[in-house]
Order: structure tokens, then sequence, then C-alpha cells
């Protein structure tokens, strides 16, 4: 009698934890209870959850927190999100690949690279790529460079941290600059500031973004070792040219901007060249119909100065 009991009370207790077992593999995943416990596995797999809510508006959030959720854990999740991108539900791959973009760790590169023959995956990976900007990618980000996101944003975006020691006056593995010898002097517009809109539609207000505007003969597109030289932009102030009073306390300003740059060698991080660079003139104020209490005219520097000035140094 005292094995039966026994084992009744096993069968009881298996039943028990079946059920629970059972309950918690169908019922929708907590993400916020996922996110307090870290449990990356369980947040990578929430696109999984197959139910009718994930085509709502609860399924959407759901997602949307596990992959805010990962994103702020960071680099502990890059190896489980690699390992994802394996996984037999594209969903799951393509969410994985999706936030391994956003975490920007360049051990991702070389996964992500292999798994662009996916189909289903292919542009989540490309675009993750073009975010991280892994040296590593270069030579297969050049199968796609008839891309804007590539052409004009992944393959920058590799040159820029590729050379970012030489703002401080580093060298880096890259071609010595011969002036003398004719031809192109690949060069790079390099700044502290990242990318501030998106990689495929440059701003003219953003110098990291004017890769994107100089010839593309300029540009060493996917062999970032041949850069010769990179122009760092450094101080921007703004000249006050001309200051009204109008009547009813409207101020006009005629502002324009001045910048400094220093144009390095990528091999060595010695200066080649420094200048001061001024914004094109506004016109003078004058007495007009105005909208706003008050108004300023502002000469920018332009992507168009900056090449002029570059123009000697890199076509020789």
């Amino acid at each position: 009698m005292k094995k039966s009991g026994i084992n009744h009370f096993m069968l009881v207790a298996f039943l028990v934890s079946s059920v629970l077992l059972l309950s918690a593999c169908g019922g929708a995943p907590d993400v916020d209870r996922l996110k307090e416990t870290r449990n990356i596995k369980g947040l990578i797999n929430v696109p999984g959850y197959d139910n009718d809510e994930e085509s709502s508006q609860v399924g959407i959030d759901r997602r949307e927190a596990a992959w805010q959720a990962l994103v702020e854990i960071g680099t502990p999740a890059v190896d489980p999100l690699i390992e994802a991108l394996d996984h037999d539900d594209v969903n799951i791959r393509r969410f994985a690949a999706g936030i391994l973009g956003e975490i920007g760790d360049p051990r991702s590169a070389d996964a992500l690279v292999r798994i662009l023959s996916d189909p289903m995956v292919e542009t989540i990976a490309l675009a993750s790529l073009c975010k991280i900007g892994a040296a590593s990618s270069a030579k297969a980000l050049l199968a796609y460079i008839d891309r804007d996101e590539v052409k004009n944003g992944g393959l920058i975006e590799i040159n820029l941290n590729y050379v970012q020691p030489v703002l401080s006056g580093q060298g880096v593995n890259a071609a010595i600059y011969q002036p003398n010898i004719p031809g192109i002097h690949p060069v790079v517009i390099a700044d502290e500031r990242p990318f501030s809109v998106s990689r495929a539609t440059p701003a003219e207000d953003d110098p990291p973004n004017w890769n994107a505007l100089i010839p593309e003969a300029w540009r060493a597109l996917g062999a970032p070792e041949s850069i010769q030289l990179v122009l760092c932009w450094d101080k921007i102030q703004d000249i006050e040219l001309e200051s009204i009073d109008y009547s009813g306390g409207v101020t006009g300003k005629r502002v324009q901007e001045k910048c400094t740059v220093t144009l390095r060698e990528a091999s060595t991080g010695n200066i080649v060249a420094q200048a001061v660079l001024l914004g094109v003139e506004p016109t003078p104020l004058q007495t007009f119909e105005y909208e706003e209490d008050d108004f300023r005219r502002y000469g920018m520097v332009t992507p168009e100065i900056l090449i002029d000035w570059l123009r000697p140094f890199v076509e020789s």
C-alpha cells in the first residue's frame, strides 16, 4: 500500500507538472518576465509564438518589446542571436538578423554575410551589415553596390569605422600617400559624430554624409586598405556678419559658417594640410515683409566648397 501511495503521488505530480508545462508552452510569452530574468533565448523566440494574436497589435507590441529588450541587453545577446540565424523559423531568423544590426557588434558580421544566401533574410541581413560597418564584410557588400544603402551607406560606414584612429593622429593599414604619382588618392571625410540621417539620403548639413556626395572615384568603396587621405572635420563656428533690429522687436542676422579641417595621411596620421573654410556669404539684410519674430540668413560650408579644396590633394 505504501508503494502504491508513492506511485499515486508521483503520477499526480507528473500530471500536474505536465499540465503546467503544456500551459506554459501554449500560452503567450511574458516579455516583461523574460526581460526581468534576462532570458535571452526566450526573448529571441518571441516571434516564433504561433497564434492569431501575432497578426494583431498585441502581437506586434510583444515582438517590439522583445526586440527592445534584446537591444538593451546588447553584447551578452550577440552569441545567442548568431545561433538563432540558423533557426528553422524564418520569423526568428529575420528577428535575430535585425537585432544584430541594432546592437552593432562586429563579431556578428561574418554570420550575417553567410545568411545573405537566404532570400527570406537577405534584405534584413544586408541592412544590418550596413549598420555595423565591419571591414570583414566589405567584399560581400560589393555584390550589392548598386543599392543606395550599400554604396552610399554600408561601404562608407566601413571606411569611416576603419579610419577612426586617424582622427587622433594614429595611422591605419592603408596605402601610402604619394602626391607626386599621378592618379586618384582616395579620401574619407571623417568626424567623431555618427551619421545623423539615413545613409541612403545624405544630408548637406552633416559632414560624415558628404562621403556620398564626393566623386565616386574618390571613395575607395569596398577596399578600405586603399584609402590614402582622411579629411578630419574639426571646429565649427558661426561668424555674425550683420545684425539689424527692426521695429516691433524683430531682429535679423546674417551669419557665415567657419569650419576648421585637417587633412591627414591614413597610413601615418601625419598632417598633410589644414584649412579654414568659409561658407557661402549670405545676401545682405534689407527691409522686407517677414512672418517670424526672428530670422537668420545663414551661409553654410557646402560639399562643393570642401570638394574644391580637396581636389588638388586627391587628384594629381
